[in-house]
C-alpha cells in the first residue's frame, strides 16, 4: 500500500514540475490523508490478540504501524493505536476515537490491552 502511495506521489510531483500548482495541492492532500489514517486499527484484528501469547511482531503484522510508541512507568514497551468508531445521529455522522494501548512483557509477549476514550 505504501509503495503504491509513494509511486503515485512521485508521479504527481513530476507532473507538478511541468504543469501548474494543482498537482502539488493533490500531493499535499494525499500525504495528509495518509498521516491521518496512520495508527488506525481494525477492531476485528484487535480481537485476534491473545494476552500472554501474541508477540510484538505479530501485533505489528495484524495492526500495522502504531500511532505512537511509548513505555509505561516500569519501562515496558507500549504501542498505541487509534480506533475510530462512527455512529449515525440525527445531526449527521458522529466519530468517536478510542486509544488502544498494548503493553508488552519483557519477553515480547502481550501483557495487557487497554482502551480509553479520546
Amino acid at each position: 500500500m505504501q509503495r503504491y502511495l509513494v509511486l503515485i506521489l512521485g508521479l504527481l510531483v513530476a507532473l507538478s514540475q511541468t504543469a501548474s500548482c494543482i498537482p502539488t495541492l493533490v500531493v499535499a492532500a494525499a500525504v495528509k490523508s495518509h498521516r491521518d489514517r496512520q495508527g488506525l486499527c481494525d477492531p476485528a484484528s484487535l480481537e485476534k490478540i491473545v494476552i500472554g501469547e501474541t508477540r510484538e511482531a505479530e501485533v505489528l503484522e495484524l495492526l500495522g504501524q502504531p500511532w505512537r510508541t511509548s513505555a509505561d512507568y516500569q519501562g515496558a514497551k507500549q504501542l498505541v493505536y487509534r480506533l475510530d468508531k462512527q455512529r449515525e445521529t440525527k445531526e449527521g455522522t458522529e466519530v468517536r476515537t478510542e486509544f488502544v494501548t498494548i503493553t508488552f512483557q519483557k519477553d515480547g509477549k502481550v501483557e495487557r490491552v487497554d482502551r480509553a476514550a479520546g
